[in-house]
This record gives structure tokens, C-alpha cells and sequence, in this order.
């Protein structure tokens, strides 16, 4: 679980520069699918620092796919203006999401 400390932020960097893969296994839930099961569970928890983090991931790698779609249109559904935030920040969580 990532909670956005600075600390958090040093090791990820650290395990990015190493490339370490933000997609662990072909199969399955990845990083990125629980970061965005936290936003949708709650949208207004810790939002900035999750947001952040799902933008980090994409920016190291980590595929976009139907089960991150999927969840973008959960919060849709759920919290538009959790949504718009995190669709600001990270633009291709909305390409394709219904309603996005």
C-alpha cells in the first residue's frame, strides 16, 4: 500500500531507476490497478498522493489496460470530480474510459 510519504516517494524513484517493473507479472492485479481501487473505494482519502503515484507509474511503464479503463469509469460513475482530477493528471486513464 503507498501513502505518499516522502520516503515512498525516494524508493520508488530508487526502484524506477533501477528498472524495476511496475507491471510485476503479465497477469493479474498490478500496481496500478490498486492504486486506482483506492481512489474508487475512496475518492477523497489521500487523492493527490495516489493520483500522483497512478501518473508515476504510467510514466515508468506501466501498460494502461482494460481493467485501469474500467476502474476510471468506476469513479466516474462514483465521484465525477475525483474523476476530472485524476483524468487531469493522468489523460490516459480517459482516451477510452466510458463517458471519459
Amino acid at each position: 500500500y503507498f501513502l505518499g510519504t516522502e520516503r515512498e516517494w525516494r524508493l520508488a524513484e530508487y526502484l524506477a531507476s533501477r528498472s524495476v517493473a511496475v507491471k510485476p507479472r503479465p497477469f493479474g492485479l498490478d500496481p496500478l490497478d490498486r492504486v486506482l481501487m483506492d481512489i474508487v473505494a475512496l475518492p477523497r482519502a489521500d487523492s493527490e498522493a495516489r493520483v500522483r503515484f497512478a501518473r508515476f507509474l504510467i510514466e515508468h511503464g506501466a501498460p494502461v489496460e482494460a481493467s485501469h479503463l474500467e476502474l476510471a469509469a468506476q469513479l466516474l460513475a462514483k465521484d465525477e470530480e475525483a474523476y476530472r482530477r485524476l483524468v487531469d493528471a493522468v489523460p490516459e486513464l480517459a482516451s477510452r474510459a466510458p463517458g471519459g
